[in-house]
């Protein structure tokens, strides 16, 4: 949230005045302290998401918050790690206090991850390494998750949903 507006892509999506916005943040603020794009959850990460909110608005987007999906990050018993849950928290609350649609992706990718578990989630990575990015084949299934967020969003982001859309 920090460091993204300086690469300029916030502006020019504002200035293409696009219905709705899609914002997720977290994984990178939840980086060292010592690293420029670090935020604290409850502080500046939500003045910037507050800041996003409101510049969308300004510009008559809808602005559509989605919480930062879990990491395919496992502890010592086989439960998935919590590192992201504040700012989930975070997003949540922001979308409250502002009346902003919101797409749970960490609930949803957190019960995935979960059936999966370790072994069976494994392909949907990069590496044993990065459990942060996505193959391909893991990119699909977060972005089905989240349009089946969208179906529960609200009732104008659920409008974007084709349920059999024409495959070219």
């Amino acid at each position: 949230t920090k460091t993204y507006p300086a690469t300029g892509n916030w502006k020019r999506a504002v200035e293409h005045k696009p219905e709705f916005v899609f914002i997720q943040f977290g994984h990178n603020d939840s980086h060292a302290p010592s690293l420029p794009e670090a935020t604290g959850a409850e502080g500046e990460f939500t003045t910037n998401l507050e800041r996003y909110i409101s510049e969308a608005r300004a510009a008559g987007i809808v602005p559509v918050l989605i919480t930062p999906m879990h990491r395919r990050m496992f502890g010592p018993e086989g439960r998935l790690t919590e590192e992201l849950a504040p700012y989930a928290a975070a997003v949540r609350n922001v979308a409250k206090t502002n009346q902003v649609p919101l797409i749970d992706l960490y609930a949803s990718s957190g019960d995935l991850l979960t059936r999966l578990g370790e072994a069976g989630s494994a392909s949907l990575t990069v590496s044993d390494k990065d459990r942060t990015h996505f193959t391909e084949e893991g990119a699909g299934v977060m972005a089905g998750l989240v349009v089946e967020g969208m179906r529960n969003a609200s009732p104008e982001v659920a409008k974007l949903v084709q349920e059999n859309p024409s495959t070219p």
